[in-house]
C-alpha cells in the first residue's frame, strides 16, 4: 500500500508539471499543444505524464483547472466585474493559454469529454458568484436596475469568452477596453428627467 509521503511526493511532481504546462503555454504562440512539448518543458517522458494524468484531455483540462486557480489569487478585491478588466489585459500576454482555454471549452461541450464536469461547474459556479456581486451592485445603486441580474452575468461571462475567439483570429482586438465598455454600460443612467427620445 502506498504511504502517505508517496502520495505526498506523487501530489507535488503532479502539480509542478501542472505548473511547468501552465507556464510552457502561456509563453506559446497558441498553436495546438501536444503531450510531447509539455513533457519535454517538464523533463519528462510522455509515459510519465500518463502516470499522472490519463490522457491528453485530462492533463489540459487539469491545466484550465490550475491556472483558474492561479488567475483567481489575482482577483482583486474590488471583486470580480472590474477584475475582469484586469483579466483580459492579462489573457492578451498568453495567447497559449487563451487558445486551450477556447479549444477545451468547445471540446467540453461533449457530456464524456475529461473536462466536461469542470467546466460545467466552472460556469455554474462564476455566473452564481457574478449574480450575486450584480444583485448587491444593483441594490447599492452602482449598476442599472433594469435587467435581471443572472441574465447581466451571463451575458458579461459570455462577451468575455467571444472577445478571446475574436482575439485569436485578429490580435488587435482590444479586449480590456470592450469589457470595459461593457462595465460602463452597467454602471450608467440616463438622467432622470431626459426624455428617452429627445432627439427623435
Amino acid at each position: 500500500m502506498p504511504s502517505r509521503n508517496s502520495y505526498a511526493k506523487g501530489r507535488a511532481k503532479r502539480e509542478e508539471i501542472l505548473q511547468i504546462a501552465l507556464d510552457s503555454l502561456a509563453a506559446g504562440n497558441g498553436g495546438a499543444a501536444t503531450l510531447a512539448d509539455i513533457a519535454k518543458a517538464a523533463g519528462v517522458t510522455r509515459s510519465t505524464l500518463l502516470y499522472h494524468f490519463n490522457s491528453r484531455e485530462e492533463l489540459f483540462a487539469e491545466v484550465v483547472r490550475w491556472r483558474d486557480e492561479v488567475d483567481m489569487r489575482r482577483d482583486p478585491p474590488e471583486g470580480l466585474l472590474p477584475g475582469y478588466v484586469a483579466l483580459a489585459a492579462h489573457n492578451a500576454n498568453v495567447p497559449g493559454l487563451v487558445h486551450l482555454f477556447t479549444t477545451m471549452s468547445a471540446e467540453a461541450t461533449t457530456p464524456d469529454h475529461a473536462a466536461h464536469p469542470y467546466f460545467e461547474e466552472r460556469y455554474s459556479s462564476l455566473i452564481d458568484r457574478m449574480t450575486r456581486e450584480i444583485s448587491a451592485a444593483q441594490a447599492a445603486g452602482a449598476i442599472v436596475a433594469d435587467a435581471e441580474p443572472a441574465v447581466l452575468a451571463r451575458v458579461y461571462v459570455a462577451v468575455m469568452d467571444g472577445l478571446q475567439v475574436q482575439w485569436l483570429y485578429d490580435p488587435s482586438t482590444d479586449m480590456p477596453h470592450a469589457i470595459a465598455t461593457l462595465l460602463g454600460l452597467m454602471t450608467q443612467r440616463p438622467p432622470q428627467d431626459a426624455p428617452l427620445n429627445a432627439d427623435l
